[in-house]
């Protein structure tokens, strides 16, 4: 979805809210809840190590030094390494 087409949802959704009858109303509750509870859910903490890793490969992303590899390289080195 591109930038104008959320904004343009966002619009929608506004007014609509601002027009909605109970029932709407009722139905926009509940997908509320039920978000919550799936974010409640799958939500998780990461140890102070696993932020710390995480903020020190976001950084390396964000300077271009973080290196990647296809899934045809990543195959390769695991064929590579169990054939040792």
């Amino acid at each position: 979805m591109t930038a104008e087409e959320l904004k343009d949802l966002r619009e929608k959704t506004k007014a609509l809210i601002d027009r909605a009858d109970k029932p709407v109303l009722r139905m926009l509750k509940a997908m509320l809840e039920v978000n919550e509870t799936y974010v409640a859910e799958t939500a998780f903490d990461l140890t102070p190590e696993q932020e710390a890793e995480l903020d020190r490969r976001i950084e390396l992303d964000k300077t271009g030094l973080m290196e990647y590899s296809s899934w045809e390289k990543v195959i390769e080195r695991i064929i590579a390494k169990k054939g040792k």
